[in-house]
């Protein structure tokens, strides 16, 4: 049984998921396990919670820190990098002093990796560090980026722009409230990001101006979804509610589907449309015009975390739940369930 706040990834016909002392990668087309880290014994203080980062030949993830030693009160917090067809370690980082809660990015041959020491870090390829972005509290959020700049939210209220090459930085916006989850980034050049002032902005990405503001009724945890000028996301309001907008970029009005759930993950899309999931366990399509479809329920598990999608198959990290993983074809049947391995 899952007990903590998986991450989960998706690659070439498999999906890496980091799950309490392990981080596993497990075959879309049966669930069965190719390998797992470490391969023997894992470390129970130092957990695995966040969305690996997946290339052809890596998996990035980090951990949620040991605690310091006896003649240090310093946790030692790791990102490290593992071979993703053997699961192998390649490198670790290890000068990160906080928990790795977001996702790393990879940007061409740079590696950025998020931690709630407020730092950003930026690697290359082998774990070797290139530049540093400081901020006044814990980053959460996965960065984004267009190749040229990157732009990171931070707990300390603001959003910030820097170059790539070199972590100058651009421009910082304070935006009026914490935020947990990364910006979305149009092809024109706007930013969409939720804030836990029950707020999704737009933001202009070469100004940091607050172009537009759209209240939700509750709390948005992770970054939105955009398709063809919609923005597609959920809401936290309460242990038992919680919301799907399908935002008009344009006309800044949303059609509002309400959930049995609070919505903690973001969407993903299939050939059908979206689906969602919940705190209550239920596994929810939305249609692009923001209508309900099909609804499967995964009994005594909560669903914290984006679902992902390989192939001709959804697949769902569980907590609290008989199974680590589910997967459903896209009608809404189960295929197959894969338990954390003892």
């Amino acid at each position: 049984m899952s007990t903590s706040w998986p991450g989960l990834s998706g690659g070439k016909n498999t999906v890496y998921l980091s799950d309490g002392s392990y981080i596993m990668a497990v075959k879309v087309s049966d669930g069965s396990l190719s390998w797992k880290f470490p391969a023997d014994k894992g470390d129970p203080t130092r957990p695995f919670f966040t969305a690996p980062a997946v290339t052809d030949s890596q998996v990035i993830v980090g951990d949620y820190c040991k605690a310091g030693s006896l003649f240090s009160a310093v946790p030692t917090c790791t990102l490290i990098s593992l071979d993703a067809q053997s699961g192998n370690q390649k490198w670790m980082y290890s000068q990160g002093k906080g928990k790795w809660v977001g996702s790393p990015l990879v940007v061409g041959d740079t590696i950025l990796a998020p931690s709630a020491d407020g730092l950003l870090y930026a690697l290359n390829q082998n774990g070797v560090q290139r530049w540093i972005l400081k901020t006044n509290s814990s980053i959460w959020a996965q960065p984004a980026s267009d190749g040229t700049n990157v732009y990171v939210a931070s707990m300390d209220k603001n959003l910030y722009a820097v170059r790539l090459s070199d972590g100058t930085k651009i421009w910082s916006k304070d935006l009026g409230a914490a935020i947990v989850a990364g910006p979305t980034l149009s092809a024109d050049g706007d930013l969409y990001l939720g804030t836990l002032a029950k707020e999704m902005l737009a933001v202009d990405a070469a100004t940091g101006n607050i172009l537009q503001k759209y209240s939700t009724k509750g709390v948005v945890w992770s970054a939105p979804l955009l398709i063809n000028g919609i923005l597609y996301f959920g809401d936290n309001q309460s242990s038992s509610a919680g919301s799907v907008y399908a935002l008009d970029v344009k006309t800044n009005t949303a059609k509002v589907v309400d959930l049995n759930g609070p919505i903690i993950g973001g969407g993903v899309k299939t050939t059908d449309g979206l689906v969602f999931v919940t705190e209550t366990g239920d596994v929810q399509a939305i249609s692009l015009d923001g209508n309900k479809g099909w609804t499967h329920n995964i009994a005594k598990a909560k669903l914290y975390t984006t679902p992902v999608v390989v192939g001709d198959r959804l697949i769902i990290a569980v907590s609290q739940g008989d199974s680590a993983l589910v997967a459903l074809d896209f009608n809404g049947s189960q295929v197959w369930s894969f338990v954390l391995p003892k």
